[in-house]
Formats: structure tokens, sequence, C-alpha cells
């Protein structure tokens, strides 16, 4: 008898040590993110990076996120890694409690979208 044992994986922002042969990727992902003008309501990109598990998709996020010319590129930074299952409170919970670092006592969908949008407001540049 096989049991099974559902462990998430969880992530950090913090930076790698030494990572070997994504310096192309890298540049690549940061030099996209760059090219942004003045940032404008209707001006909204998303960047993905897919593959199958074990590429290193999340390693790559990684560097990116912790490289100096995207720290002072945006205003505004969080890491947060999504869980197996889709929960829209529970996703913007996590991006606030990420950018602001303090516990709030928001419950509501709604709350929880107006005070994302407050900070988001307060920004010009974000990157999450």
């Amino acid at each position: 008898m096989i049991n099974q044992i559902n462990k998430k994986r969880q992530t950090t922002s913090l930076k790698i040590s030494r990572v070997f042969g994504r310096e192309t990727d890298k540049g690549n992902i940061v030099e996209l993110l760059m090219k942004t003008d003045e940032p404008k309501e209707e001006n909204f990109g998303v960047l993905t990076i897919v593959g199958m598990g074990g590429l290193g998709k999340t390693t790559l996020a990684q560097l990116v996120y912790n490289d100096e010319k995207v720290k002072v590129h945006f205003d505004l930074k969080a890491w947060f890694c999504k869980s197996e299952e889709f929960d829209v409170a529970k996703i913007t919970n996590g991006i606030i409690e990420s950018v602001s670092r303090e516990p709030h006592d928001l419950t509501s969908l709604d709350a929880l979208q107006g005070k994302l949008k407050e900070i988001f407001d307060c920004s010009r540049r974000w990157l999450e």
C-alpha cells in the first residue's frame, strides 16, 4: 500500500547563489520588462513563463525578480506563488501581504480588491 502525500511546492523570492545556462533567458525577459514606457491605465502587460515541471521556470522568475535593473525600474514588487486550487480571495490576499508586509483583517473579496487597487494606484510601475 502506498500512501500518497500531497505536498505543495513552496517558493521564495530570495536570491539564488548560482544558476548556470539561464543568462540569455533572464536577459531577454529583463529587456522585455524594461521596454515598457510610462504606464497608462490601458497599458497592462502579462509575461508568462511556461514549460514542463522541473525546467527551471521558478528559478528563472527568481533571477528576473532579483535583477538590479528590475529592482530600480519597478516602484512595487511582490512575490506570490499560486497554489493548486484557484481561489481569487486567497491570491489577492497573498499579493497584498507580500506588498504591504503587514497583517490585515480583510476577508471579503470586495474589500481585498479595494485594498489591492489602493496599493497599485500609489505606484507607477509594479511587478508581481
